[in-house]
């Protein structure tokens, strides 16, 4: 892993304790698939696969867990963040918040 601690909003954060936090917080607690549900209607599946339905609610909870733990929003990375394995949810979460510092560098210069 390129970074261990990233630097979100002037607080240091371990990138890899917080994915791990959060995948174990959701983990431990019943999930919610009635937002899940209406969310896939709502992308055009007229019937959506009970197991599709809780991969997506199982990640939009880790999702939410994270903006939760740092402050950045990672809700709208649904679907570009997985969560199927630690290590590649690890690299995604990383690289979103790369994508993040460039876009907010990239107004500076504005």
């Amino acid at each position: 892993m390129a970074t261990a601690k990233r630097t979100i909003r002037g607080e240091q954060y371990n990138i890899a304790q917080v994915v791990d936090d959060a995948i174990a917080a959701v983990d431990a607690q019943a999930i919610d698939t009635t937002d899940a549900d209406a969310y896939l209607r709502r992308m055009g599946h007229t019937a959506p696969a009970t197991e599709l339905v809780n991969q997506v609610a199982r990640e939009k909870a880790i999702l939410t867990k994270l903006e939760k733990a740092t402050g950045a929003s990672f809700t709208g990375q649904l679907g570009k963040i997985g969560f199927t394995n630690r290590d590649k949810a690890i690299e995604q979460s990383n690289a979103y918040l790369n994508r993040r510092n460039q876009g907010h560098r990239s107004r500076w210069g504005k």
